[in-house]
């Protein structure tokens, strides 16, 4: 029984660490996707973003990037394993 409740009080504490690291790598992510970002670049001087705004912001660049075609060929397939490498990580 003792070890049953060891376990009840370790669980919540381990669940908020998990979710703290969690949330900080969302907002460390979010906070590279702005300096990268060229809309997020040129906004972000009158003042911080919303979170909400840098996302809406990449995946605006990400489409215009699409919709150009860019890059072409060979260099297209580089970047997407580039890419692939990156999300097994």
């Amino acid at each position: 029984m003792a070890s049953k409740l060891k376990e009840r009080k370790r669980t919540p504490v381990s669940h908020k660490v998990i979710e703290k690291r969690r949330r900080d790598r969302i907002n460390r992510c979010l906070n590279e996707l702005g300096k990268t970002v060229p809309m997020a670049l040129a906004k972000q001087s009158s003042g911080k973003l919303e979170k909400a705004e840098i996302l809406e912001m990449t995946v605006q660049y990400l489409r215009a990037l699409h919709s150009a075609d860019f890059p072409r060929g060979r260099e297209k397939d580089t970047h997407k394993k580039i890419f692939m490498t990156m999300l097994r990580k």
